[in-house]
């Protein structure tokens, strides 16, 4: 995301940081992009993940879903420079991925459970190596 601001890091004092608001209104649209077959189309979600997703998904489809959407909003908030940036997903593959998610719930997405899941991540992220990768 060009353009970006940077964000405080997540802290946890129990209100909610620039970066979990972040990350609600970007778990909300990615699923109603994902439940809306005119933006798919407008997307050209069908067959953007071909040969593009790994077992991972089979075993815990939430969490491989909040992986992706939290490194993709990690890059927009702290982009890195140079070839050893982890490479993001584009908003189509997401929005492709919530769409495979929304298959295996039998057509319910868990949006709270997977904005827990992506400020889960982030917070990792930061405990981790106390920046956004």
């Amino acid at each position: 995301m060009s353009g970006s601001r940077p964000h405080d890091p997540i802290e946890d004092d129990g209100e909610e940081t620039d970066v979990e608001v972040m990350a609600e209104r970007a778990v909300a649209t990615i699923v109603r992009l994902a439940s809306n077959d005119e933006a798919c189309k407008l997307l050209g979600i069908d067959g953007t993940l071909e040969d593009e997703v790994d077992i991972d998904f089979a075993v815990e489809p939430i969490d491989y879903v909040a992986q992706e959407i939290a490194q993709a909003l990690a890059h927009a908030i702290s982009p890195t420079d140079g070839d050893d940036a982890v490479p993001v997903r584009s908003l189509s593959a997401l929005v492709a991925l919530v769409r495979l998610y929304q298959t295996t719930k039998d057509g319910f997405i868990d949006e709270a459970g997977l904005l827990e899941a992506v400020i889960d991540r982030l917070e990792e992220d930061v405990e981790g190596d106390g920046e956004y990768e």
